[in-house]
């Protein structure tokens, strides 16, 4: 787990120095864990997205006009809103942010998405 006293995406990016002897970019894909998908029932991301946003505090977010990464430490990964498809979510999670994952799950089951 990071250093708790920085953001996530800096303790990676010193993983990958002491790793490697190289700076990776400002951007990490979580390996191994779990995952789930989800999808909207109403093919309304945007709306999702924006009330996921005030309800979750992000350590580092991706935003463009395919999609929505939204990156939490508690969970150890993130949540990725498929803008392209208009409906899928992905949600990828570390064994030990399964608490943090399951309060996600519960706010979009309650906010127009199914399993």
């Amino acid at each position: 787990m990071p250093y708790n006293d920085e953001k996530f995406v800096d303790t990676i990016i010193k993983i990958g120095h002491s790793l490697y002897n190289e700076k990776l970019i400002d951007y990490f894909e979580p390996v191994g864990g779990n995952h789930v998908f989800l999808r909207s029932k109403n093919h309304d991301l945007l709306d999702i997205i924006n009330r996921f946003k005030l309800e979750f505090d992000n350590d580092f977010l991706i935003e463009n006009q395919y999609s929505c990464e939204v990156f939490l430490i508690e969970m150890g990964g993130y949540v990725r809103f498929n803008l392209a498809t208009g409906f899928e979510i992905f949600i990828k999670y570390s064994d030990y942010g399964t608490e943090c994952f399951h309060a996600i799950k519960r706010f979009l089951l309650k906010n127009a998405c199914i399993v």
